[in-house]
Formats: C-alpha cells, sequence, structure tokens
C-alpha cells in the first residue's frame, strides 16, 4: 500500500524532505565542483606555471594571496546574497565560476598574470559566498541553528579535504587535459542549477508517497550478522524498517522507504542518519505507549557510525519492542 506522507506546517521542510529534493543535491553538487575546480587552480598554478609558463615565484605567492582575498571577500558578500531566498545567487556564483574558468585556463604566456590574477579571485570569490549560501538557504528551510552549524561545518571540511589531498592526484593527470575537464566539470554544474525551481526552500515542500508494510518482530542479532557479511542487506532493511514506520504513523520526518533505500546506497554516512531519525521517531511512539524508550538516540548513532550493523540491530530491537506494546494496548483495548 502506498500512502502520501503528512507536511509540516508553515512551509517548513524536514531533513526528509531536503534529502528527498533535487534542490537539495543540485545546490551539493554545484557546491562540490566549484570547491574542486578552485582547489584544482590552486594546486596547478604551483607546479604548471612555473614549469609551464615559467611565472616566477613571487608572482605567483601574488595570484594565491589573491585567491584567499577572494575567499574572505566572497564570505563577507554572502551576508548579502543570503537575504535573496531564489535561485537567482546560484546564478550569479555559476556566473562568476565560468568567467573564472575563461580568464584562468585560457593564458598561453606569462605576459597574462593579470587574467590569472582574475580568473583565481573570481573562482574563490564565488566559493567563498557558497561556503556561507548553502548552509543559510537549508536553514531558511528547516529553520535549525543546529542544521546551520553542521552543514557550515561540513562545507568547511569538504573544502580542507579537496585542497590538501587533490594535489595527490593533480600530478598524473596530462597538462593538455587540465583545462578540458575544469571547464567540462564548470558547464555541467551550471547545468546542474538550471532545473532547480525559482523560490527554492520558500515554499511548502513537494508532496512524498511511501510504500508501507504491516511490521513484524525481527531479531536483532539475525539483523547485524545479516548486515556484517552482506553488506546489501543494509540497504533492504532500511527500505523495510521505513515501510513499517510509515505504516504505523506517516511521518514528515522519515524518509520514505525508496529513499531511504537510495540514500543508503549513494551517501556516506547515511546510516548514522537515517538510524537517528529512526531513533527519535520510535523513542516518541514508545513514550507515547508509556513504554521505556531504551537506548537513547545517542549511542544510536554513535554506533550506526561506528559500526552500522549494531546501530540498525539497536533500531530492530526498539522496533521489537513498540511492536509487542503496540500489541499489548490493542488487546487490553478489546
Amino acid at each position: 500500500m502506498e500512502i502520501a506522507v503528512p507536511s509540516m506546517s508553515d512551509k517548513k521542510w524536514t531533513c526528509a524532505d531536503l534529502l528527498s529534493s533535487y534542490r537539495f543535491w543540485g545546490i551539493i553538487f554545484f557546491f562540490f565542483a566549484l570547491s574542486f575546480i578552485s582547489s584544482l587552480s590552486s594546486s596547478y598554478s604551483i607546479y604548471f606555471w612555473s614549469k609551464s609558463l615559467s611565472i616566477p615565484a613571487d608572482r605567483i605567492s601574488v595570484i594565491l594571496a589573491c585567491s584567499q582575498i577572494g575567499y574572505l571577500l566572497g564570505m563577507i558578500a554572502s551576508w548579502f546574497v543570503c537575504r535573496i531566498k531564489s535561485r537567482y545567487p546560484l546564478y550569479f556564483v555559476a556566473l562568476l565560476l565560468i568567467i573564472g574558468v575563461v580568464c584562468f585556463f585560457c593564458v598561453n604566456n606569462p605576459s597574462e598574470v593579470i587574467r590569472l590574477i582574475i580568473g583565481q579571485f573570481l573562482m574563490s570569490f564565488g566559493v567563498g559566498i557558497m561556503t556561507l549560501l548553502v548552509p543559510m538557504l537549508l536553514f531558511s528551510a528547516i529553520g535549525s541553528t543546529q542544521t546551520f552549524v553542521i552543514l557550515f561545518s561540513l562545507c568547511l571540511l569538504f573544502r580542507f579535504i579537496i585542497a590538501n589531498y587533490l594535489p595527490i592526484f593533480i600530478y598524473s593527470i596530462p597538462h593538455e587535459y587540465i583545462s578540458t575537464i575544469t571547464i567540462t566539470l564548470s558547464i555541467i554544474a551550471l547545468l546542474f542549477l538550471l532545473p532547480l525551481p525559482k523560490e527554492l526552500f520558500s515554499v511548502a515542500p513537494p508532496k512524498r508517497n511511501s510504500s508501507t508494510q504491516r511490521p513484524e518482530c525481527a531479531k536483532p542479532v539475525i539483523v547485524a550478522l545479516l548486515a556484517f557479511f552482506i553488506p546489501i542487506y543494509i540497504i533492504y532493511w532500511f527500505v523495510r524498517i521505513h515501510r513499517e514506520m510509515q505504516f504505523v504513523t506517516p511521518s514528515p520526518r522519515l524518509m520514505t522507504a525508496c529513499g531511504a533505500g537510495w540514500l543508503s546506497a549513494i551517501m556516506p554516512f547515511s546510516a548514522a542518519i537515517l538510524c537517528l531519525t529512526l531513533s527519535e521517531e520510535i523513542r516518541t511512539l514508545l513514550a507515547n505507549e508509556n513504554e521505556d524508550t531504551g537506548i537513547q538516540s545517542g549511542w544510536a548513532l554513535f554506533w550506526a557510525l561506528l559500526f552500522p550493523p549494531v546501530g540498525i540491530a539497536i533500531i530492530q530491537a526498539k522496533m521489537n519492542r513498540f511492536i509487542v506494546a503496540n500489541a499489548e494496548n490493542s488487546s487490553d483495548e478489546s
């Protein structure tokens, strides 16, 4: 059976709404592509400029300094850009990216250092804007300060990882392919922004439909062993548990069954996110039944991050407790 998942009031989005929306993934991919291109250009400058263009080290240091200035000014400019809660700031950043890439990677002689500076500045300026714009857009959708802090930290962490580990692979790429890769990636990133609706997250989230099934008890130990020896079982288990939860109490905070399966298959650390949400929902159901809520959600999150089979076993044990409590209360009422 398929049901329509209810929405929050006042046009508020939930984490499940975001993760099920193309708007979220389109913006995230654009930020990743922009960070990758900016870091690629920085790595490219240190090695390839001195080797192929014979640019002196002092000029390279000036270019890199302008890049950092552009990043800081971009973060300052994002305070103003964030007030425009539509897709147009993203198009503005995409335009900066295209101009920066063209200026940066179409330089053929050392006399065009100014174009290198402009290109590097514009790309870093765009990254600076997106570093605050992405968390702010999602904060405006959910209205949670915790969401803003987590996303801002993740944006900084991702940029740090790309900037420090990309040079390991950059030197194996032939020199003549660098500009082609960068220009192609910037065009693809722009194409991901085109289908975004004008209002972004300032309107109510789209309706979501989820398949359901009647909940059944399962032994947590067996679930953990299957998840450990057959990793693909984790995907099946998340689909099944979300079907059961949406059957018991349709909630806008939960993913649809299909969405949970895709998320657990393609997104790193998705098991922790799904287990935390499931734990909170089941604890609420147990509290409504005047039952012991069991292990705290923090421990479920800890084990889902450290060792996902144990995390899903904890959730299965909570679900079993609710199924038994619900059956007992139903028999008492009858």
